[in-house]
């Protein structure tokens, strides 16, 4: 659970996305893992963290992106500064 704080997994993680077929960003398994309790805060804490998010809201359907806004509202103000720093 503690690896998404590490640049480099998430480096990995966004390269992988870069490859993958958008539709398999958004499966369940795949999208719950990084919206799991406390997931968000590490993705968010750096750039790369936040293109992934992006990545994700991009990929899903209306549904899903509906999913995704609505547990990242309260880190709308962190991601924000962090996408600033890039």
């Amino acid at each position: 659970k503690d690896l998404l704080m590490y640049q480099v997994i998430q480096r990995i993680i966004l390269d992988y996305m870069s490859v993958e077929h958008p539709s398999k960003l958004t499966e369940a398994e795949f999208l719950n893992s990084f919206l799991a309790d406390g997931q968000v805060d590490a993705l968010i804490s750096s750039p790369v963290g936040c293109s992934i998010v992006c990545k994700l809201v991009a990929a899903g359907t209306a549904k899903e992106r509906k999913t995704i806004i609505k547990g990242l509202k309260s880190h709308f103000p962190t991601m924000i500064r962090t996408a600033s720093q890039s």
